[in-house]
């Protein structure tokens, strides 16, 4: 028994030490993750990074939780091909973007980066889509700036209250990020098989987890400050003060839900639905929480038939 325990433990130190993996500096990612329409935009001491690709209608999209402007790529290409430009951030806390300065990823910091992001690339009004986190921010733009805002795209998004009983399928990830000890463990190891798990669950077709995808977003993470950023973003409270403004929302808007989403349940599509007067509901039956990455052609074509009315 003893000599097991023994075995036991050395494994577990030997995981441990094999799963710390360090950061990798922003200049190594710039020179493999930026390409020509790659621009920098100063904002509260961050090196913001963004993309302005296309002519036309301007549409801004905002990715979600751990991801990054790449998650629009196949939208990106799609809508400047049908004549739209689109302009795509990394989020603060997340991509090349990385930390906030101040650790501030409250919803007026956000909200303060977009509306400043519009002026400086001299946008008088856009088209807004967000997946995840990006949705969750996408409502929040439309509530504070709807002159802002042509048109409304949320694609699985977050921030829809629920009961008891669904709020407790917080994805594990989120569940141990809020746990001081293990949270604080994250920031250090940070296994591949980790990442490789998490897009599993946000796929509907584990097939299409590559092992390209997987390290896109292990890359991501490791940016340097990221994975604090990450335990940060993730214990800062939700906000559903404003929920109930949704029902005063006047903008034309198109909700987009995978039907097996494991991450945010579609159960909150209809009441997104019910609660903003001028929308519409997509529901995708065999995608999950990222269906612009899952099945980007088909959700790209509904987007602009419902972009071009």
């Amino acid at each position: 028994m003893r000599t097991l325990l023994i075995v036991f433990w050395a494994l577990v130190v030997s995981w441990a030490f094999s799963s710390c993996v360090p950061d990798i500096p922003l200049a190594n990612l710039q020179s493999q993750y930026t390409n020509g329409a790659s621009r920098v935009f100063p904002f509260q001491g961050m090196p913001v990074h963004y993309r302005d690709e296309g002519a036309g209608p301007t549409v801004l999209l905002l990715h979600g939780t751990s991801s990054s402007l790449h998650t629009w790529d196949a939208w990106t290409t799609a809508m400047n091909k049908a004549g739209f430009r689109v302009i795509r951030l990394d989020l603060p806390a997340f991509g090349l973007t990385g930390p906030h300065p101040t650790h501030d990823y409250s919803n007026d910091m956000y909200l303060e980066l977009f509306d400043s992001l519009r002026q400086h690339c001299q946008v008088d009004k856009w088209s807004v889509v967000g997946n995840s986190l990006g949705g969750y921010l996408s409502w929040h733009y439309a509530l504070e700036s709807p002159e802002a805002i042509d048109k409304l795209i949320l694609v699985d998004p977050a921030g829809a209250p629920r009961p008891d009983s669904l709020t407790k399928k917080t994805p594990l990830v989120f569940r141990l990020a809020r746990r001081k000890v293990i949270g604080n463990a994250l920031a250090k190891m940070t296994p591949k098989s980790m990442i490789r798990g998490n897009l599993e669950e946000v796929y509907y077709n584990d097939s299409l987890v590559t092992d390209d995808l997987v390290e896109l977003y292990y890359a991501m993470l490791r940016r340097a400050g990221n994975r604090e950023a990450f335990l940060a973003r993730a214990r800062t409270p939700r906000n559903t003060s404003r929920w109930g403004e949704l029902s005063e929302l006047n903008l034309p808007t198109l909700i987009m839900w995978g039907a097996a989403d494991e991450w945010i349940p579609v159960e909150d599509a209809s009441t997104f639905q019910s609660q903003i007067p001028n929308s519409r509901l997509i529901i995708y039956p065999k995608l999950g929480h990222v269906p612009m990455e899952e099945a980007p052609m088909e959700t790209v074509s509904d987007a602009l038939a419902f972009l071009r009315e």
